[in-house]
């Protein structure tokens, strides 16, 4: 759309064009990544993919994503077909093969038998039954949210701003001192609900609030947001972008000032102030 912006002298009927949009023309090394998503839409998702979901963990504490997720991230398990159902989609990603795991250690020695006077801590076996109950139970709920999620997009139209809630939450990252991020605070009355780049995100608040409420005990607010935003982006043909739980809701209106967003009026240098500040390249810049 940029290049074609370019090429017929303005925006396409329906769309609008930012000075911060048109910035990624005017920059050399924003052009060229421009280019090559212009003519390669597979190296655009997944590039969108990676940086959407690097977005979606900004804030995120590093234990979480390291025991929550096991090391590797959840992606989206269905595709959007026609019809009121999502389809049970193929075991991986489209976009990209899965390369099987190579091994260069050793495989462990089985280990012996238990010998008679062995004992199992009944506590501690009960500990791990809970957790692995727990873990059962989060997955089949996080397959419902994503359900919900989707009818909620589908029905009402809506994915776009559901995505923009999400960006605008995790947006306000400080790589540098570790704050903002993702942490839900416009959930609280004034503080970062009252920013000027929040006008109107009331909206997408109240419409995920059903579904806030409905999984509570499973999910923290910031995650509702997060997922919403990912089960958007598929909802309106976008690629499949890894997520986990296991952000922190914050119990204050805000811990950052205000104007950490990107301007619409911004140049390439405004954007790479804004994005360097939450640790993205030029590429991601591009991407996102």
């Amino acid at each position: 759309a940029l290049l074609a912006h370019e090429k017929n002298g303005g925006s396409p009927e329906g769309q609008l064009m930012l000075p911060s949009d048109l910035a990624l023309l005017a920059d050399p090394i924003f052009r060229a990544h421009v280019e090559v998503y212009a003519t390669d839409g597979l190296a655009f998702d997944d590039d969108f993919a990676r940086a959407f979901s690097k977005l979606q963990e900004f804030g995120m504490p590093e234990v979480t994503k390291t025991v929550v997720a096991s090391a590797q991230p959840i992606v989206q398990k269905f595709h959007i077909e026609e019809g009121n159902t999502p389809a049970v989609p193929p075991a991986t990603c489209p976009h990209k093969p899965v390369e099987e795991p190579t091994f260069t250690e050793k495989a462990a020695p089985v280990p012996r038998m238990l010998s008679r006077t062995a004992t199992v801590d009944p506590e501690e076996a009960e500990a791990k039954s809970a957790r692995a109950a727990a873990v059962v139970a989060q997955g089949e709920a996080l397959e419902q949210i994503r359900l919900d999620i989707m009818n909620l997009v589908r029905s009402k139209n809506c994915g776009p701003i559901l995505i923009r809630l999400s960006w605008h939450d995790a947006g306000t990252w400080d790589a540098s001192d570790r704050s903002g991020g993702a942490r839900a605070c416009m959930r609280h009355g004034g503080g970062e609900a009252g920013f000027a780049a929040n006008n109107g995100l009331d909206i997408a608040r109240g419409l995920l609030q059903w579904i806030v409420d409905k999984y509570s005990s499973h999910l923290s607010v910031a995650d509702v947001w997060s997922l919403a935003a990912v089960v958007a982006v598929e909802a309106m043909g976008g690629p499949l972008v890894p997520w986990r739980p296991g952000r922190q809701d914050a119990f204050q209106e805000a811990d950052v000032p205000e104007g950490r967003h990107p301007s619409a009026e911004g140049d390439a240098t405004h954007l790479r102030q804004v994005f360097g500040r939450m640790g993205c390249n030029d590429r991601e810049i591009v991407a996102l």
